[in-house]
């Protein structure tokens, strides 16, 4: 079974239980007051949330979110609800309502802000790990690029030098911020005029090649400072 599809299948377990739940709290309990049905609903919710995030991680396709923090956020908010708002205060009646309105909406309103601001670090590392795996992926075209022209050319200084900046850009940090887009700019149109000057008797390649590892150098400082 697919990890995507054990989460879709936890989901409807989880709404499985909360009926059964359900079934067994209108079956042993006499009476509802108010602050019964809130511990209830407030019980409801917390399955709610497991469920939707179980079914989640289905939808997906790759169950990524009942592994993070964020599950175990849900996990935590979920048995702190359960125990103590679907069990234990269900066996007491004549609760006082609004103690236990604002404990519940307390739990829940925590809960909440932990997990947006869980699920916000989280995009974003995401959206900084798509960035950088395109960044590679477009420092592997350039060092592509660069190696190509080195085993073409039969100039051995040349040849040494294209070789020596295709290994510069191969261990460049692969890093992508939008404060690198400037001088990464500058190095592919730099590499683009190289294709062109090494088949040009009369331009200066070295010349170039030694522009280019500048410009990796100015790069690579550049994101050091940054990643501080």
């Amino acid at each position: 079974m697919k990890k995507s599809h054990a989460g879709f299948w936890v989901g409807l377990a989880v709404l499985f239980i909360a009926a059964i739940y359900s079934a067994i709290v209108f079956l042993t309990k006499n009476t509802f007051d108010l602050s019964t049905w809130l511990l209830y609903g407030f019980t409801m919710v917390a399955f709610l949330l497991v469920a939707i995030q179980a079914i989640a991680s289905a939808r997906s396709g790759s169950g990524i979110v009942m592994d993070t923090t964020l599950g175990v956020v849900t996990a935590i908010y979920f048995g702190l609800q359960f125990i103590f708002g679907g069990i234990v205060c269900m066996f007491f009646t004549d609760l006082p309502t609004t103690p236990v309105l604002v404990c519940q909406i307390i739990l829940l309103a925590v809960y909440l802000v932990i997990a947006f601001i869980m699920y916000g670090a989280q995009s974003h590392m995401s959206a900084q790990d798509h960035n950088d795996q395109r960044n590679v992926r477009k420092l592997r075209l350039l060092e592509s690029d660069i190696q190509g022209m080195a085993d073409q050319q039969s100039d051995s200084v040349l040849k040494q030098a294209l070789k020596g900046l295709a290994e510069e850009i191969h261990f460049s940090d692969v890093v992508s911020l939008p404060a690198l887009a400037d001088v990464e700019d500058r190095v592919a149109q730099n590499v683009a005029i190289l294709q062109d000057e090494v088949t040009d008797a009369d331009a200066n390649p070295l010349a170039r090649i030694e522009t280019i590892r500048r410009l990796l150098k100015e790069r690579d400082r550049t994101a050091a400072i940054l990643k501080r």
